[in-house]
């Protein structure tokens, strides 16, 4: 995430978690605010820790959505981060 956490100065939230079941998921995110991004990661970027981005959104626009399959083996740990140019 640091690239985005680069461009963008509000406050961020991650959510860090690991899902029962394995399927398609869709996120989205309602906002009267702009310039928001929503990154769903494989594992978790935090602190060096590694991760794949999957799936992402980001525009001025203030509502994003993200598709993505989530394939859950072994205890598999998600992160989404969610970042805006303004608080959220």
């Amino acid at each position: 995430m640091h690239a985005v956490m680069d461009l963008l100065e509000g406050e961020d939230r991650i959510w860090i978690f690991t899902p029962a079941i394995t399927g398609t998921v869709s996120i989205n995110l309602t906002s009267t605010g702009t310039w928001n991004g929503l990154m769903l990661y494989q594992g978790c970027p935090l602190n060096g820790q590694g991760g794949s981005c999957i799936a992402t959104s980001q525009s001025s626009a203030g509502n994003q959505s993200i598709t993505a399959c989530l394939v859950c083996r072994n205890n598999v740990l998600f992160s989404l981060g969610c970042e805006s140019f303004s608080k959220l």
